[in-house]
């Protein structure tokens, strides 16, 4: 019997049998199949070393996810890693091999955080391991367990699974240079190279490929019962489910709420602000508080979609990842921030309780519009999608004054947006990906700004030129690479070539079939 063809047992199912060595084929490409018990007999039985993983393997979780999940305040501990992953320091220092010594060290400063970790861990340590390799464990008492997860982490867990006594290899607490050298240096650094290249390794990671590669006996196991469950996830935050399950992936917070939305609000009134700074500061906090409702304006887009459409635009991530999302929490969040916000910039507004009422009429507003947009035909959907762009892009208007050229740029914002959702749904394909939609806000700009630029007679608004001269030098930084492109594409069809030959250009209009065929070809 070889890996590759292991049968069914009810307890486990593989993924892929590693390669052994001097096979050519990969991990990822071997078809999916299912293992008998036989399975661990084959590491109960090999005649050199046994290498266990632990977790998701021997530990049905992820060690280190639960440990920062165990950071309290909970609260607390959600906006701190948030705010972790949003500046990514392990990017500066250390590479990206270290992201969880990073999560790690932080965690383990938060309060009780040690003593919090070993109450709970006896809780999982029991509850959550694998029986079979457990039982496996107890009669290959020799058997090394790896893990490139954290030693004082893993070993509370251990102890409470019975197993305290086994070898441990894993990393030092936020060691850098332990996760950066990967799980093949640990082990043979520990145990030695030759008792590497003699061992079976028991795994479930295809990142573990290098010490699959250089053992003996190589099995990449997936258990049923294993399921990796993301830190502080049953703990609401603002935009976390905009990140991971509306826009996974394409760091939409980053690029498109601040990168885009926060800084053409800014650039439309930073001018006549009285103080910048604070300025900058209250706007953000209003841009927050709106994606707050925004985002709920999200969710019922995605649960109206899969309960009533019969093909809805859902993410692969609304299907397997668990994000909290709470109603009565966003709206607390996004008056909370509105609130400040507004407080931010009382000096340049009406009285504060009436910009704060406006503020929330403001967000009333926006959440009803995309309720109703979630519960109408999609062609009708194409008017409210306009609307929606309109608060998006001018909500911050009830609070804060702009300059004349600060609300053309906020139309361009707006009307950009909704140009392509007009494409989208009128052509009834995909999202026009191949629209420059920051090319059509620049151009949306110089369009609408132009009339108002060649009406102006003195005495000049100093405010709104300078306001000007921002928004096109922010319009086309952001267009540039398209931009470049559009100039590269363009040409004149006299200038066509075919086989590396001018093509003459076409002045008559042919009569007969054959110029008409002729004519075609030459513009073709």
């Amino acid at each position: 019997m070889t890996l590759s063809s292991i049968l069914k047992a009810d307890s486990m199912s593989v993924v892929g049998s590693a390669p052994l060595p001097g096979d050519i084929s990969s991990v990822t490409e071997t078809p999916d199949v299912t293992p008998t018990p036989d399975t661990l007999r084959l590491v109960q039985d090999h005649a050199g070393p046994v290498i266990v993983d632990f977790d998701e393997t021997l530990y049905l979780r992820n060690s280190t996810e639960d440990f920062i999940d165990a950071a309290a305040p909970g609260l607390l501990g959600r906006l701190v890693f948030a705010v972790l992953e949003v500046l990514r320091p392990w990017c500066l220092l250390g590479g990206v091999k270290t992201r969880d010594a990073w999560r790690i060290r932080v965690a383990s400063m938060f309060p009780f955080a040690a003593s919090r970790w070993h109450e709970r861990a006896q809780q999982l340590g029991a509850a959550e391991i694998n029986q079979p390799i457990r039982q496996l464990l107890e009669s290959r008492r020799d058997a090394v367990i790896a893990t490139l997860g954290f030693e004082p982490v893993v070993k509370p867990l251990l102890k409470a699974m019975g197993l305290g006594e086994h070898r441990l290899v894993a990393c030092k607490m936020g060691s850098f240079r332990d996760r950066n050298a990967g799980k093949l240096a640990l082990v043979s650094t520990a145990i030695g190279e030759d008792a590497v290249q003699r061992s079976a390794v028991l795994t479930d990671s295809v990142d573990d490929q290098d010490i699959l590669d250089s053992c003996a006996r190589p099995l990449l196991v997936k258990w049923p019962a294993a399921r990796f469950v993301p830190a502080q996830r049953g703990t609401y935050l603002p935009l976390e489910y905009t990140h991971r399950i509306k826009r996974p992936g394409l760091g939409f917070v980053q690029r498109a709420i601040l990168g885009d939305d926060y800084m053409v609000w800014v650039i439309a009134s930073i001018v006549i602000a009285a103080a910048p700074l604070s300025h900058a500061i209250g706007l953000l906090l209003l841009i927050l508080s709106f994606w707050t409702i925004y985002e709920l304006g999200y969710v019922d887009n995605d649960r109206m979609g899969e309960r009533y459409e019969a093909n809805p635009t859902l993410t692969a991530e609304y299907h397997r990842e668990p994000v909290a999302t709470s109603f009565s929490q966003a709206w607390i969040w996004a008056l909370g921030l509105g609130a400040a916000g507004v407080a931010v910039l009382e000096r340049e507004l009406t009285p504060w309780l009436t910009g704060f009422a406006a503020w929330t009429a403001a967000l009333v507003g926006t959440y009803a519009v995309y309720l109703l947009y979630n519960r109408v035909d999609k062609s009708s959907r194409i008017w409210l999608y306009g609307l929606l762009q309109l608060a998006r892009a001018g909500s911050l208007l009830v609070v804060v004054p702009v300059t004349s050229f600060g609300a053309i740029a906020l139309a361009a914002h707006a009307l950009s947006r909704w140009f392509l959702y007009f494409l989208y749904r009128v052509t009834k394909r995909d999202w026009p990906l191949e629209v420059p939609a920051n090319v059509v806000r620049l151009f949306t700009f110089v369009l609408l700004a132009a009339p108002l630029a060649l009406g102006v007679t003195p005495p000049v608004d100093q405010a709104a030129v300078l306001t000007a001269v921002i928004v096109l030098v922010w319009f086309t930084l952001r267009a540039g690479p398209r931009l470049i492109q559009l100039f590269r594409n363009a040409h004149l069809i006299t200038s066509i070539k075919s086989d590396g030959q001018a093509l003459t250009r076409c002045t008559t209009v042919a009569s007969t079939k054959t110029d008409q065929h002729a004519t075609r070809s030459a513009h073709h």
